[in-house]
């Protein structure tokens, strides 16, 4: 894997992949979410014939970190197919330049630091997906494009200054964030 530069970094390409492959996830992951959903305690609430239970964030990552567990440890064939969706989403996430540049080469490595002001706090790729999926557009026909779009441009703010028109999408980028336990101590001045 060769570290990619800003200059080289095809966004709308890298968005139309980890689109694609969000949706793939997606499918994949059902099974294992339906499994998942009473023995860890997260009941369905249904109302009026509607289902309104919360996204099951915490779910999915435990579910995302036992895959990648069973594959590299125990070498079962339960994961399996979780795996082999799970594994192109962070392939693409790792091409991004500035993911690349904080995980370096090694591809076993899914942590990395993450630092706002002077705090830093530890995420992995695993609660970035976790995000992602959280923050699906269900209205729409494709709805990981805007989550991979704000993504890339708060993954971008780190490599250039923001242009004009990437500036009008911080607020919504912002909440991406939130999906690494980004944490804001003191009021913060975002200026212009």
């Amino acid at each position: 894997m060769a570290l990619m530069h800003i200059d080289n970094f095809d966004r709308t390409e890298w968005i139309k992949r980890l689109t694609a492959c969000l949706h793939d996830l997606e499918a994949a992951q059902q099974p294992f979410l339906q499994w998942y959903f009473t023995p860890s305690g997260y009941p369905r609430i249904l109302r009026n014939g509607r289902d309104e239970t919360p996204y099951p964030s915490e779910a999915l990552g435990k579910l995302y970190d036992d895959a990648l567990f069973e594959a590299r440890f125990r070498k079962t064939e339960k994961f399996k197919k979780l795996k082999a969706a799970l594994d192109p989403v962070r392939g693409v996430l790792r091409d991004h330049p500035t993911l690349a540049r904080a995980m370096g080469r090694d591809l076993k490595r899914d942590e990395f630091q993450v630092g706002i002001l002077n705090h830093t706090s530890m995420t992995t790729l695993s609660q970035l997906i976790v995000g992602l999926m959280e923050y699906q557009d269900e209205g729409t026909t494709e709805p990981f494009r805007k989550p991979a779009s704000d993504l890339s441009t708060l993954l971008e703010l780190s490599l250039v200054q923001a242009e004009a028109e990437k500036a009008e999408s911080l607020g919504t980028a912002i909440d991406v964030a939130v999906y690494c336990g980004a944490c804001f101590e003191d009021e913060v001045e975002l200026g212009e």
